[in-house]
């Protein structure tokens, strides 16, 4: 009777993690997402402004991305680490039309990322 006291436990901490992790990651890829839109549409206006927003948005990914790091896997993390990386330097370089369709994919590829964790029967097995 212990021990299926025990492994009940285990069972419901596991499922509870995975439930916040997912909430989680859910909250962040949305507020990525939703910052991510608009330097895509400030960028056609002001790009200094969009390059600056862009910037603390890396910052703010950089902060979380080992936090986020620990649920998911590395290559989605490190493929968005990259396309930010690259709308940077598309903005810095005056390249706007490019850096808004590639912060725009940026976008697309956050709200992906919780997308491909929900857990499907593809996911588990």
């Amino acid at each position: 009777m212990k021990r299926l006291m025990i492994i009940c436990s285990i069972l419901t901490a596991i499922i509870a993690s995975g439930i916040f992790s997912l909430t989680a990651l859910d909250f962040y890829s949305k507020e990525i997402s939703d910052s991510l839109k608009k330097t895509a549409y400030l960028a056609e206006t002001e790009p200094q402004t969009a390059l600056e927003q862009l910037r603390e948005i890396q910052q703010d990914w950089e902060r979380n991305e080992p936090k986020i790091g620990l649920f998911v896997h590395e290559d989605p993390l490190l493929t968005f680490s990259e396309q930010l990386e690259r709308c940077n330097l598309l903005l810095d370089n005056n390249q706007t039309d490019d850096a808004v369709t590639e912060i725009k994919l940026a976008s697309y590829m956050i709200r992906n990322l919780f997308h491909q964790q929900l857990p499907t029967l593809e996911n588990i097995f």
